[in-house]
């Protein structure tokens, strides 16, 4: 479902996940030094652009198995030197021919999956045992409202109405959920584009189709994620989205002093946050 999905809506048309780079993956990535990376899940390609200049010296192979999206990365994307484009299915597919990779990129992908665990296994087959990597996946936490908005739409018989229709209908029953309307009409407020042939309104409906209308949409706790990551063999090292958040001191000092498990730190940092999303950084599990 999610494949043909994204057939028809290939994401993200523009823009590179609200900065997503610069806000909290820059300072970490600077560690490391990656010679072969894996791009697990590219989309379009905003994000393989920002990881091939940044590691300029490594190469990279970018997969999605959405054609859509690859036609798109290569037309946008294609002149990367150290980039390559291709289409495959992480569920069912081992990526790289053999290839090993040492860095793993895995942003806003396992969500949308019908098994993420076998798209897991799948990435830990084709990765060294000393491998580094980034798993970005949607927060239970933090997208209540959005999951609601979901569930009421199923009500409404979303999958059986158009496109337009859809829309139509999520104009009037956002406003109901202040907070969540508050911020998505900001950060559309905030969008600038660079296409002239791309407006607001085409913006608006790419991230509503996404966000709302995606057949596949799971979402994961702190607890949930390690969870996961822990049954494929991978291990947390660092939660960068919840680290790059400055909670008021006084909070701070509350869950530093009552909480001693790295991950119920994390944990409560994500109730407390309550992120749309978590970035995760993790490694093979050693032993």
């Amino acid at each position: 479902m999610a494949n043909s999905f994204y057939l028809d809506n290939p994401y993200p048309m523009h823009g590179n996940h609200g900065g997503l780079y610069e806000k909290e993956l820059r300072h970490f990535f600077d560690s490391f030094s990656p010679r072969r990376i894996l791009d697990a899940g590219c989309g379009t390609g905003a994000m393989t652009c920002q990881l091939a200049m940044h590691f300029p010296e490594a190469s990279v192979l970018a997969v999605d198995r959405s054609t859509a999206s690859i036609e798109l990365a290569r037309q946008r994307h294609g002149g990367l030197p150290n980039v390559t484009f291709e289409v495959l299915d992480l569920e069912t597919e081992v990526p790289g021919g053999g290839d090993i990779f040492d860095f793993v990129f895995c942003q806003g992908v396992l969500h949308h999956m019908n098994d993420p665990a076998a798209a897991l296994r799948k990435i830990y087959a084709a990765t060294s045992q000393n491998m580094a990597g980034y798993v970005w996946l949607y927060s239970g936490h933090g997208r209540v409202e959005i999951a609601q908005i979901r569930e009421l739409l199923a009500i409404f018989g979303a999958e059986n109405r158009p496109v337009e229709d859809l829309l139509a209908i999520l104009e009037t029953v956002r406003p109901a959920y202040s907070n969540l309307y508050a911020a998505e009409e900001r950060d559309l407020l905030d969008w600038a584009g660079d296409d002239p042939d791309w407006t607001r309104a085409d913006e608006r409906k790419a991230r509503y189709m996404d966000r709302y209308v995606n057949p596949i949409a799971d979402h994961y706790s702190v607890r949930d994620a390690a969870e996961l990551l822990r049954s494929t063999g991978f291990t947390i090292t660092a939660v960068p989205t919840l680290e790059a958040v400055e909670l008021e001191p006084a909070m701070a000092q509350l869950i530093a002093s009552s909480v001693a498990d790295p991950l119920d730190r994390y944990a409560a940092m994500e109730l407390v946050i309550r992120p749309w999303g978590i970035g995760y950084l993790v490694r093979k599990e050693q032993g």
